[in-house]
This record gives structure tokens, sequence and C-alpha cells, in this order.
């Protein structure tokens, strides 16, 4: 239903990687049909992005990339993660692995514990 103006206006709850693809596709298919959208995405947080967050830590031991939520992708095993980050503009954010430092460590307890060789993301 649009409003008088004949805009179509739509609220997507959660910046999440969901909602963000969710706002792209509805902006497409709106284009696509000629209808004039506005699409507004309502985000709890501070940031866009969901539970995927990447951060970076200075310890006595040295700096660390911290990755975390709900999956990390291969973008060989999985190209339609890569595909779908350059659609939502995200690309430009990725970080490859480095194959000269992969190690995985977990937090237990306050101490960081490293994992074998082979375990990552």
């Amino acid at each position: 239903m649009t409003d008088r103006e004949g805009v179509l206006r739509v609220v997507v709850v959660g910046g999440g990687i969901s909602g963000l693809a969710t706002a792209l596709y509805v902006g497409r298919e709106a284009e696509a049909r000629g209808i004039r959208v506005v699409c507004m995405i309502l985000e709890e947080s501070s940031r866009v992005g969901g539970k995927i967050l990447t951060d970076f830590v200075e310890t006595e031991a040295g700096s660390f990339v911290v990755e975390g939520g709900p999956d990390s992708f291969l973008a060989l095993q999985k190209p339609w993660g890569l595909e779908l980050a350059m659609e939502l503009g995200l690309s430009g954010g990725l970080i490859g692995t480095n194959d000269g430092n992969r190690r995985v460590y977990i937090l237990s307890r306050g101490r960081s514990l490293r994992l074998p060789d082979g375990v990552f993301l």
C-alpha cells in the first residue's frame, strides 16, 4: 500500500546481514516495477552488521584481529556470501586471511588458548 504521494514505505527491523539484504532487494524490486519506495532500517545498536564484527585488540603479546559473528565464510566455499557482500557494498570491508599467521585462539576463563593447527574459522 502506498501513501498519498504514491510512495511505498517499508520498515526493515534489524540492520544485520539479513536486514541489509532485505532492504537491497526491496529497493531493486521496487525499481524494477517502477514503484517509488522509501526503506527505513531500524537497528538497536550503534552500527549495522548485526553479530558480524571485526575488532582489533592490542595486548602485551601483540596485536590481534578478533572476528565475531555467527559465521565467517571462505569465498571459495561460499561464493554467494562474497556476491552478497559485493551487492551490499560491503566488499571493501572484507578482510582476507593471513596465511603466514594462521593461528586460532579462543578465550577461556580470561586466558587465550591456542587451538591445534588445522583448526580455523
